[in-house]
């Protein structure tokens, strides 16, 4: 079958009005009467932003187009590269406002904890999609809570909570799916 057979034709339409409207709120906002650009200039927000956008849609378009058996085959190496990465953070990164949380190569900044938070959704999926695996058997339970508790510990070395609220927030997904409060 072909891969846009499941696609979701209405979602996709409203993703691109969003982003459109998003573009061009960036545009508003950082809008210079004395010298007017395009908004699709590159040496405007609004252009890099499009080039982010243009990035983001080739690689949506690759993950879109990978055999899902291929994201599972990976899914524990990229997080144990998504853990390296954090420790790199705390050993080279530079530290910005009390947080320590960026890699900088020269111009190019990588944040990767938003790295992890993929990593840990694959690897959860992962994991919980194994035959046997039911939320409310303790082992299972456990093996989660490493899961999360590992990029945590390294997450709170570096100060920033706001992406420890994320992983949280990813926690009450698995209560809603059936993980008991104990």
């Amino acid at each position: 079958r072909s891969p846009l057979a499941n696609l979701d034709v209405l979602t996709v339409f409203i993703y691109i009005v969003l982003v459109f409207m998003g573009v061009l709120s960036i545009y508003s906002a950082s809008f210079n009467e004395e010298t007017p650009k395009a908004f699709y200039d590159m040496s405007t927000v609004s252009g890099r932003q499009i080039l982010f956008i243009g990035t983001a849609f080739v690689l949506i378009m690759l993950i879109f187009l990978l055999d899902y058996r291929f994201v599972e085959g990976i899914a524990y190496v990229f997080y144990g590269v998504t853990i390296i990465l954090l420790i790199a953070v705390i050993l080279f990164g530079r530290e910005i406002n009390g947080q320590k949380n960026w890699l900088h190569f020269g111009s190019f900044g990588l944040q990767p904890t938003e790295f992890t938070k993929i990593s840990i959704s694959l690897v959860l999926a992962r994991y919980l999609g194994s035959p046997g695996s039911k939320l409310t058997d303790k082992k299972i339970w456990m093996v989660i809570g490493g899961i999360f508790i590992l990029p945590a510990i390294i997450i709170l070395k570096q100060g920033d909570y706001g992406s420890l609220m994320v992983f949280a927030a990813l926690q009450l997904a698995l209560y809603r799916e059936g993980m008991p409060l104990w």
